[in-house]
């Protein structure tokens, strides 16, 4: 199960985000302002920018699930873009990241009519590829490049 992020879930939050970011699945450090912003973005109601914490069947915080939302002149109009999937350790191998990628693509869809989702994988994480593609996400040849700009 998949709910909107809540107050109350950024210290799990911000936990997770720790964890994941010193995983394989992560090819370089990001700061943990970072995830501070993001997460304070998302319970302000900023509109790019999702997030729904995966709740395992006991009710415990099993992962999480970030998404924004942006215009592709590839699709013509909205994507969505999975930005992070995090199952802990604890969890993986129950269905729990694909279903809640489901569930979320599911809701965004109908909330905001996205023609297609991205996504994007660290070469050392590889093996979460067969998720991506029981959920129907086929491999594109793209390089992706990015560039960071200092923030003020």
């Amino acid at each position: 199960m998949i709910r909107p992020f809540q107050a109350e879930d950024k210290d799990i939050f911000l936990t997770m985000s720790d964890e994941f970011y010193h995983s394989e699945a992560v090819d370089h450090p990001v700061s943990s302002e970072n995830w501070l912003r993001t997460f304070d973005a998302i319970i302000e109601g900023q509109s790019l920018a999702k997030g729904w914490m995966i709740i395992a069947g006991d009710g415990r915080p099993a992962g999480y699930l970030l998404a924004s939302l942006m215009w592709s002149g590839e699709f013509g109009g909205l994507v969505c873009w999975l930005e992070e999937l995090y199952v802990r350790s604890d969890f993986r191998g129950q269905g729990l990241g694909g279903q809640a990628m489901k569930t979320a693509m599911e809701e965004v869809r109908k909330k905001n009519k996205v023609l297609g989702y991205r996504l994007e994988v660290a070469p050392a994480n590889a093996g979460v590829e067969e998720i991506y593609q029981k959920v129907g996400f086929t491999r594109v040849p793209y390089n992706q490049w990015w560039k960071a700009v200092e923030v003020a």
